[in-house]
């Protein structure tokens, strides 16, 4: 076989018995943290005139502008004239005899870096969501709370909702009646209270664009992952907040919204003095004030408040600004009053007016690392990434990619020799966990399920005996955490709610903030309509509103966000189709059986056009059996390649089709194609 190395458009010489070694696993392509790798082993080439030109000498220190060692280059390998990796190469060393470079040793890598170089420790809240912000008032809540796109609302919330048609429901901080007609003005869901959700699509493509990526479709354009969300929980509660608006000022040293406090005339103090509109006396809020940009107070605050904000002179501050924060909607005016001495002072207003907020995504995304995200999503549908050859990575669940994958029968390239057969790793315990539940009811939950949270799941494997296997553990661990929701009824027991939300507060009812969550929407029409409230506290009838499920869909769902089957809160019935059933279970029933072994292999003199397109979700055939490939190493210089095959417990091929090495062409729905040189 004929094997050239490009380093950029520079073809290297090589040593004529110097083995080049492509290393190819299931693990790597498993974990996005080491996708874009394809590694091979270390080899060396030859200090030849074209390699020393090619290298700047690199053993020279001396040499101006010489090779950059730090880098990794661009090349590729080459098999008869045809591209077999593209990657980069990196020089590790040279070796020296008696005192002449005798060889460069090379190491090859895939054609990106690693993700979690790429990544590095960026946050969610580091991508561009900003065409997503909305002003977070009433009219564009209600849009989102009934329709679907990038951004939806629900009932996510942190007070309890009833629903009690006889009006016996008492409202306060903790719960409140949602029932259309309820009589206490109070009743009924604030608009301030519903959290947003984030289509999970959306994120992946923010992803792509900041870091010029792009994913194939194969899972996430299904509808198992484009119809997903993930909740928006980055503040504990809802964020209102602006800069007073100065719109009226006699004071010389204002502009728009800034006081410039340290002009020659220098400031004494500044006194503010702060009034709640009627009906917002009970909302808590924070006023802060900055610097030059600086936060230098910042104190919370419940009703009318007056005060002096600096009792000392206070040149050395410049361009302070005011700003208000609330968990909800606030009506307010603020008087400023700016002392040059302790009698004279110049006056600046701003008008009652409710806080005009936008709603911002980014400020309100999990705190969640980007690699860690991708990862979790990895280990939750069992995804695996390939690099394709124009640098698109290839996403899919791993059973997908199997089905994906062609037969090859290499019986007679085996070295039968041999082969070395071993049982491999054994499990006898896995787990299957979400993060810590911080809401009541998913923590109540798991207090009366063993420490089992919903969503989780926990496989042990015994033997005959009833005893465990002797094996290790192996934990799936993602970093989403579960919502128990609840299903609204009428506590008067009249009205039909077809309502069902998710109480966000701990068993005291105090707010909680849970960690990323995922769950999918269903919109859900109601014969007896609950009460939204506007931000002029109006309450408004809603027939119909978005609400979280643990399934897509509610007759007969085919996905959900849970690892073992539950009851579904909203009508009772058993979730069937899990991430475990669909994603993990062929795969962890073949590791458990009993009938697994790991078969060691080393084939000899394969066609090179086999060795090029041959994948790891390839099954080989051997004397009538058939094995999946956990790694693979191609030796591209002698055409030899080390295997460690898995048997194929119950393999169905249906979607399969075979390549025969000893024929010509090969039968896909009657459509014959010949292979050359087989």
């Amino acid at each position: 076989m004929i094997t050239a190395l490009y380093l950029g458009t520079d073809r290297l010489d090589l040593f004529e018995d110097e083995d080049i070694v492509i290393k190819n696993k299931v693990s790597d392509i498993e974990d996005i943290k080491k996708v874009f790798t394809d590694t091979s082993n270390s080899f060396s080439v030859p200090a030849s005139d074209v390699n020393n030109r090619i290298f700047k000498h690199y053993y020279n220190a001396n040499v101006v502008n010489g090779f950059d060692a730090r880098k990794k280059i661009d090349g590729t390998i080459e098999l008869n004239g045809i591209n077999y990796k593209v990657g980069k190469f990196r020089l590790n060393k040279v070796v020296m005899k008696s005192n002449r470079p005798s060889s460069y040793s090379l190491d090859f890598f895939g054609n990106l870096v690693t993700l979690k170089d790429l990544l590095t420790d960026d946050k969610l809240s580091d991508l561009d969501f900003s065409a997503l912000d909305f002003a977070h008032d009433s009219i564009n809540v209600g849009s989102r709370l009934v329709n679907q796109g990038d951004i939806i609302m629900s009932l996510f919330g942190n007070r309890r909702y009833l629903y009690d048609s006889s009006n016996a429901t008492p409202v306060n901080d903790t719960q409140t009646n949602i029932y259309y007609n309820g009589a206490d003005a109070n009743s009924g869901v604030k608009f301030s209270e519903p959290k947003a959700s984030i289509k999970n699509l959306t994120i992946i493509e923010a992803i792509e664009t900041k870091y010029n990526l792009v994913f194939s479709r194969d899972f996430f354009g299904g509808n198992e992952f484009s119809n997903l969300y993930m909740l928006l929980s980055g503040k504990i509660k809802n964020i209102f907040k602006e800069e007073v608006p100065i719109v009226s000022t006699n004071d010389p040293t204002t502009v728009g919204n800034v006081i410039l406090a340290n002009e020659e005339t220098g400031t004494y103090y500044i006194n503010y003095s702060l009034n709640i509109g009627s009906g917002f006396e009970g909302v808590d809020f924070k006023l802060i004030v900055k610097s030059d940009g600086v936060v230098i107070y910042d104190k919370g605050f419940n009703g009318d408040v007056k005060d002096n904000l600096f009792v000392s002179n206070f040149n050395s501050f410049k361009k302070i600004t005011f700003e208000i924060e609330a968990n909800e909607p606030l009506e307010y005016d603020m008087t400023i009053k700016r002392y040059t001495d302790p009698i004279t002072f110049f006056t600046s207003n701003s008008p009652f007016r409710i806080i005009e907020s936008d709603y911002i995504v980014s400020d309100n995304i999990p705190d969640l690392k980007v690699i860690d995200y991708l990862s979790g999503l990895f280990k939750l549908y069992k995804l695996v990434a390939i690099v394709q050859k124009d640098g698109s990575v290839y996403v899919d669940s791993l059973v997908n990619y199997y089905r994906k994958g062609k037969v090859y029968n290499i019986d007679k390239f085996v070295d039968y020799r041999n082969i070395t057969i071993s049982k491999g790793k054994i499990l006898n315990e896995i787990k299957y966990t979400f993060k810590e539940p911080t809401s009541l009811l998913n923590t109540e939950f798991a207090k009366r399920n063993n420490d089992i949270a919903y969503g989780d799941l926990e496989l042990s494997i015994y033997d005959a005996n009833g005893q465990l296997v002797d094996g290790s553990e192996l934990k799936y661990d993602v970093p989403f955490e579960q919502i128990v929701y609840e299903r609204i009824i009428d506590l008067n027991a009249t009205d039909e709610v077809n309502l069902q939300y998710a109480l966000l507060a701990d068993e005291n009812i105090e707010a909680t903030q849970p960690k990323a969550h995922l769950h999918y929407n269903y919109y859900t029409v109601m014969d007896s309509p609950i009460k939204i409230i506007s931000d002029s506290n109006v309450g408004t009838p809603f027939y119909a509103l978005n609400m979280p499920m643990h399934t897509l869909g509610v007759d007969a769902p085919v996905f959900s966000t849970v690892f073992g089957e539950e009851f579904n809160e909203y009508n009772g019935n058993l979730i069937t189709e899990t991430i475990y059933k669909t994603h993990h279970q062929n795969y962890i029933e073949g590791v458990f059986s009993e009938k697994r072994r790991v078969y060691s292999i080393t084939v000899k003199d394969l066609p090179y056009n086999v060795i090029q397109s041959i994948n790891l979700n390839d099954v080989l055939e051997i004397k009538d059996d058939y094995y999946r490939i956990d790694n693979m190493n191609v030796n591209i210089k002698t055409r030899e390649v080390k295997f460690k095959l898995i048997n194929a417990i119950n393999l169905d091929l249906t979607p399969l089709f075979s390549v025969s090495l000893d024929r010509e062409d090969i039968t896909l729905d009657n459509v014959t194609i010949t292979l050359d040189n087989i």
